[in-house]
């Protein structure tokens, strides 16, 4: 059985290779726990003597699951608490960006004279209502409102939820400068994914997945940051690409949830989900987290009441008027308020925060 494990995924040990390294000890004897340390990148002197590294007793019960929950026994005992409340998956949809499979042809850069095609190396002058601000991730700041740098072609009309894909014809008469780049476009989007995959309708996309999700009022997140960065597309209108450790993630709230858009931006961008949700997710170079449906999913809401969801919403909303500038103290009131509907102390926050 597991006796120690050293987690060192924070450390690069290897000169030449990006790897997640961590050092493991097995033992015959059956045990209810195992000893487990992780590895600051900051103090990387312990390396020289692993006798000095903090451990904590982890039981097996807490990996028992797909996720192994590693923290210390003070974090774990707050973890437990918080468990009780639905979780995000219960509560809302969370969709993946959009996976064109050809983004060099559709995706295109807003310059000062037009919009630049990767694919054809030209610039074109496209205002069609089916070209969209997109967002490759990065932009996605905690409480702002982006500044889109791209666009993209979306070829669907989108009616009820459901999407359809625009015909030749349609192109041709309502979108023609489309219809004629398209054509210009006609080897990259027959050869995707290796011309392993037959499409009679080419110019669509090869994975056409929640379509009808982007043209809503949502949460967004980019996929990988080192801290909570999600906010609130509140115009509805930002497209964004997805898929593995790049671009989004985007949050519908289920009719029946009865939480507000801005309530749960101030929830999920809170210390308490943030230590949470780094406590399971896989950690990447750099110190980034994975924020996907997997990752998010799992994390516990409190329903509140009317006062305490009014109370929040009110604080979201003065920093997202600010787009994220100068709002601790509006944050540390969320922070406070989150903590009181989760049932935590002063003490417990205390640890959150690592005081």
């Amino acid at each position: 059985m597991l006796n120690l494990f050293i987690d060192l995924s924070e450390i690069e040990v290897f000169d030449s290779a990006i790897t997640y390294t961590g050092i493991f000890l097995f033992s015959k004897a059956i045990k209810e726990y195992f000893s487990h340390a992780k590895l600051d990148k900051n103090n990387t002197n312990q390396l020289q003597n692993l006798s000095k590294a903090k451990l904590n007793q982890v039981t097996y019960e807490k990996i028992a699951d797909t996720v192994w929950l590693l923290s210390s026994q003070d974090l774990q005992n707050i973890f437990d608490k918080i468990n009780q409340f639905p979780l995000l998956s219960e509560l809302s949809n969370i969709f993946v960006g959009l996976q064109t499979s050809a983004d060099p042809a559709y995706i295109l850069e807003i310059r000062e004279d037009g919009l630049y095609s990767k694919y054809a190396q030209k610039t074109y002058q496209f205002d069609y209502d089916i070209v969209k601000p997109l967002l490759k991730g990065a932009e996605i700041k905690r409480y702002s409102q982006p500044i889109a740098k791209y666009k993209v072609i979306f070829p669907y009309q989108i009616k009820h939820d459901s999407y359809t894909l625009l015909s030749e014809k349609e192109l041709k008469n309502n979108y023609p400068l489309i219809g004629d780049y398209f054509l210009e476009c006609v080897e990259k989007l027959n050869n995707r994914e290796k011309g392993k995959i037959n499409i009679k309708e080419w110019w669509g996309y090869v994975y056409p997945k929640n379509l009808g999700c982007f043209d809503k009022k949502k949460i967004i997140t980019q996929v990988l940051a080192n801290h909570s960065s999600l906010t609130l597309d509140i115009n509805q209108q930002y497209y964004f690409v997805g898929g593995g450790t790049a671009g989004g993630y985007g949050i519908l709230l289920k009719e029946n949830s009865k939480l507000s858009y801005e309530y749960l931006l101030g929830v999920l961008n809170s210390t308490i989900l943030e230590k949470y949700l780094q406590s399971y997710s896989t950690p990447f170079k750099g110190g980034f987290f994975a924020y996907n449906r997997e990752t998010m999913g799992r994390l516990p809401i409190p329903i509140p009441s009317e006062a305490d969801k009014q109370a929040i919403t009110f604080l979201v909303q003065k920093c997202l008027d600010a787009k994220g500038v100068g709002v601790l103290e509006w944050e540390a009131e969320i922070d406070d308020r989150v903590a009181h509907l989760y049932g935590l102390t002063d003490e417990e926050m205390k640890i959150i925060r690592g005081d």
